[in-house]
């Protein structure tokens, strides 16, 4: 059987929605959202990958189809025929895996800032700088602030290393990187999928996730598309919570689940 992420539910209401966090943090990045959702229709899930957070002790398993089942023994542990499910940053795969592979099971993917799965360019210099940052706190700071464009001085840097080093271990991050290299790109052409998919990306993010990266993939071969751009950084969800919550919200109810 598989084991249950750890997650915080929200909310009341009979649809669900799952949502997952990004690769340097865990589901504290929902909290500031967490105020502006739709609590009376949606019950949201909030959950922490495999070696992360409240899932810190649960053995990581490093593909998308790996946090893809723990998502569907998530909604199966609700009694969710059909779901919701939000993607941010590196898990942005997940909802594009799920509307591959699961389709009958999603009924709206959304992806924040998301990486995509023709993955991260191959360049070295760009890898060395991820890996450095798994143990390196200078590098981790730098990446964080380029996240956001530099936009908030360094009490944000040193909150957000504080929080990435809380929320999981070097190893475990170094492990996750393996969804930084082309994935399932060729079995998105080929499925060309009809979930509705919202995508909100950042003015201020780094050039590999912004809305220029989606051309050619997620927007190319999903056939049923909303793209929403905001003026913030590559975390939505804290720097503009409220701005978020309603996009977010918005594209829900236009695609509630039909009795």
């Amino acid at each position: 059987m598989t084991p249950l992420l750890g997650h915080s539910a929200l909310g009341t209401g009979t649809e669900g929605v799952i949502a997952l966090h990004d690769w340097a943090s865990d589901q504290t990045n929902w909290r500031a959202l967490q105020p502006f959702v739709d609590t009376e229709t949606f019950r949201f899930l909030f959950a922490d990958l495999r070696g992360y957070g409240e899932s810190r002790t649960l053995p990581p398993e490093f593909s998308a189809a790996a946090i893809a089942r723990d998502v569907l023994a998530l909604a199966d542990h609700e009694k969710w025929d059909r779901f919701h499910v939000v993607g941010h940053s590196m898990t942005g795969l997940v909802p594009v895996y799920l509307s591959i592979h699961h389709a009958d099971r999603i009924a709206s993917a959304t992806a924040i800032t998301p990486l995509t799965p023709a993955g991260v360019p191959p360049d070295p210099a760009l890898a060395e700088f991820f890996f450095n940052a798994t143990t390196d706190d200078e590098t981790l700071g730098a990446l964080h602030a380029q996240s956001v464009g530099g936009a908030y001085g360094d009490t944000w840097t040193r909150a957000k290393i504080k929080q990435t080093r809380s929320a999981t271990s070097p190893e475990v991050l170094q492990g996750y990187m393996a969804l930084f290299l082309p994935s399932f790109h060729a079995e998105l052409e080929a499925a060309c999928p009809s979930t509705p998919l919202l995508a909100i990306t950042g003015s201020r993010d780094m050039e590999l996730f912004r809305r220029e990266q989606l051309h050619d993939s997620l927007l190319r071969w999903f056939s049923n598309t909303r793209v929403e751009t905001v003026e913030s950084g590559h975390f939505p969800m804290m720097e503009l919570p409220a701005q978020t919550a309603a996009i977010l919200d918005d594209f829900l109810r236009a695609h509630r689940i039909k009795p």
